[in-house]
This record gives C-alpha cells, sequence and structure tokens, in this order.
C-alpha cells in the first residue's frame, strides 16, 4: 500500500495493521497510518524513550522528561500497552502475557534493539521508572568528585564529554582499550578534538 496517496482503508474491515514495537519504526509507521487505516501499535513501555537525548538527562537536572513521550496522545485508542508473547500466524493473531489476542492482516514486528541504561530502557516501562532512575545516577554523578566509565564507545564517551563540560571540577577517567575513542574509522581531527573536550 503506498499510504501517502489513493482512498482511506479505515472502511475496509479486512484490513488492520498490528505493529509490535514502538520505537522509532514503529510510530513513524504509525504516524502514517494515522487517519488513513485501522492499526494497532503494541509496546510493553506506555511512552517513546528518546534515547539519542538519553544521556543529557543523567547530567542535566529535569532533561529527562524532555527524553520521554506518552504513547496515548498521540495514538488514543490505537495503542495497546502490552508484551506480546506469540504470534499466531496461521490465525492471524498475536497474544499479548495478559491474555488478550489482537486479529491483524498485516503484521509489523518493529522491536528494535535492548541495551543498558541510558542508552536504552532496561526493562523499564514507566515514565516514572525513567525519572527516577536518571534523577538517581543525577545524584551519584553530582555527588561524585572523581567518576570512571568503562567503554569508549558513542554512549561512555558521551557521557564523558558532558560530564566534563557540565561539571568542571569533577575528575573523569575514561577507560578504553583502544587509542580511538567512539569508532576506530573516524578521522584523526574528529579524535583530536573530542579528546580536547575530554581534557586528555
Amino acid at each position: 500500500y503506498n499510504m501517502g496517496s489513493g482512498p482511506s482503508l479505515l472502511d475496509r474491515e479486512d484490513v488492520h495493521i498490528v505493529i509490535v514495537g514502538a520505537g522509532y519504526a514503529g510510530v513513524q509507521l504509525a504516524k502514517q497510518l494515522k487517519n488513513k487505516a485501522k492499526f494497532t501499535l503494541i509496546d510493553p513501555k506506555e511512552m517513546l524513550y528518546h534515547n539519542i537525548a538519553a544521556v543529557r538527562s543523567c547530567i542535566e537536572p529535569g532533561f529527562v522528561k524532555k527524553t520521554v513521550i506518552p504513547y496515548a496522545p498521540t495514538f488514543g485508542e490505537n495503542f495497546k500497552q502490552g508484551t506480546v508473547t506469540s504470534i499466531k500466524a496461521e490465525e492471524k493473531k498475536v497474544l499479548l502475557a495478559s491474555g488478550e489476542t489482537v486479529w491483524y492482516s498485516h503484521l509489523v514486528l518493529a522491536t528494535g534493539s535492548t541495551g543498558p541504561f541510558p542508552g536504552k530502557m532496561e526493562g523499564m516501562t514507566t515514565i516514572t521508572e525513567v525519572v527516577e532512575k536518571s534523577e538517581a545516577v543525577l545524584k551519584l554523578v553530582q555527588e561524585a568528585k572523581k567518576i570512571v566509565i568503562i567503554g569508549g564507545g558513542a554512549v561512555g564517551t558521551e557521557i564523558a564529554a558532558e560530564i566534563c563540560t557540565d561539571y568542571k571540577d569533577k575528575e573523569v577517567t575514561l577507560i578504553h582499550p583502544r587509542d580511538k575513542l567512539v569508532d576506530g574509522a573516524s578521522s584523526d581531527a574528529f579524535q583530536k578534538r573530542l579528546k580536547e573536550i575530554l581534557g586528555e
């Protein structure tokens, strides 16, 4: 289906699109389907966690509320908070942990990835949990005089740089097994500037 043009599929009883996973890809598809086709967006979380900005929430007071966007105001009854435990392809149904089943004509799996906090949510499903975790990490950063970060990938380096930028009185040590931070293929100019920010 080309969702940008053509007739609406809202009146078709034989079309119901189920999107499992409400990360960036799932939400983008749901936004395109809104007012054009029947769909259900299913995710264990009550909100989109904007993980690109998440590191900042552990450094700047109050920033965490900018990283969580509730699904209900945007998708209303098209959003169902729950965990899909199985797919019954022959019946065209997904089964939720609650025992509920949802019929689909088209199924989209957009389950994304997992990982440690703050880059990902580590099993948290509510705004309250994310706010509490971010504020707990922020408090640790604020109270520490010396901070050691293990891993100079994108997240570890970003955390180190954010702390060095906002808390100049902190001694930050970044432990990494290679000479180049973030990405070994990055340019020497990038590496030089990054190390200036980190105060190597």
